[in-house]
């Protein structure tokens, strides 16, 4: 327990000196105030942006396919209501004869 506490205050008496310590007169000033709050926020939205592109193709891939399988079955069962047409004229031409 001993070198645990010795090694946090050598830790935060590091960190003081470190503060205290003036930077040169001709360092360069940052080009920026980094903000974590900006950076998340970025990183969110361009999260969220991909997420909602994937879904997009996702719903529009899946709605292809119904539609897709909705008009063959719609075109087969017109197909059928012809034939079936088709075949009761023939019986009725047939049988009037």
């Amino acid at each position: 327990m001993k070198p645990t506490v010795a090694l946090l205050v050598a830790s935060l008496a590091l960190a003081a000196h470190a503060a205290e310590q003036k930077k040169p007169e001709n360092a360069p000033a940052p080009a920026t105030k980094d903000n974590f709050f900006e950076r998340a926020a970025k990183t969110i939205g361009k999260d969220a942006k991909g997420a909602a592109h994937q879904a997009g193709q996702a719903y529009s891939k899946a709605g292809k396919d119904i539609a897709h399988g909705t008009s063959k079955t719609v075109k087969d069962v017109g197909h059928a209501m012809k034939e079936s047409a088709d075949k009761t004229g023939k019986q009725i031409k047939d049988t009037g004869k």
